[in-house]
């Protein structure tokens, strides 16, 4: 019984400590904790300080936000979705 406890308590960690990545619009990375989303603004704490202040950044000046947990939220537009392309995939003029 002790090593079921044990094993729940080890995988429920991991999801208490999962890190999200902000990825702004342009390009800088956050590694932060996002705490609340609302109509304009993300609300996130700095993963070298998570008992520490809650920071604001307008959505408009993120372009995607990677959780923890492997999902992705987009809030950039069309225009800067097409600014932004992985390495090694410029597209073809």
């Amino acid at each position: 019984m002790k090593k079921i406890i044990t094993f729940l308590l080890l995988l429920s960690g991991g999801q208490i400590f999962s890190q999200d990545v902000i990825i702004k619009s342009n390009g800088d990375e956050l590694k932060a904790k996002v705490v609340e989303l609302t109509e304009t603004t993300i609300k996130y704490k700095s993963e070298d300080n998570l008992d520490g202040p809650i920071y604001n950044i307008p959505k408009s000046e993120v372009f995607k936000v990677k959780y923890g947990t492997g999902k992705s939220d987009f809030f950039g537009t069309t225009e800067q979705t097409k600014e932004i392309t992985p390495v090694g995939k410029e597209e073809k003029k």
